[in-house]
């Protein structure tokens, strides 16, 4: 873990299972290449196509990161 951390949150860390600081850096140089996504190509290909039309487009962001939307 980081030198200087809150000891609470240290323990939270500790007990969701970080074990290296390099784990909370969220930063876009630690994001997974795009070409690696599922459905990446086919996303694409829709969201072009939606474009090339000038439809309406909505964008959906579930950041609680539960793995659900509501």
């Amino acid at each position: 873990m980081p030198e200087g951390l809150h000891p609470v949150l240290s323990r939270v860390f500790h007990l969701r299972g970080v074990r290296d600081g390099r784990e909370l850096d969220h930063s876009l140089r630690r994001l997974l290449p795009a070409q690696g996504l599922k459905g990446i190509r086919e996303a694409v290909s829709v969201l072009v196509e939606m474009l090339r039309k000038r439809a309406p487009i909505l964008v959906i962001g579930d950041f609680d990161a539960d793995g659900a939307t509501s």
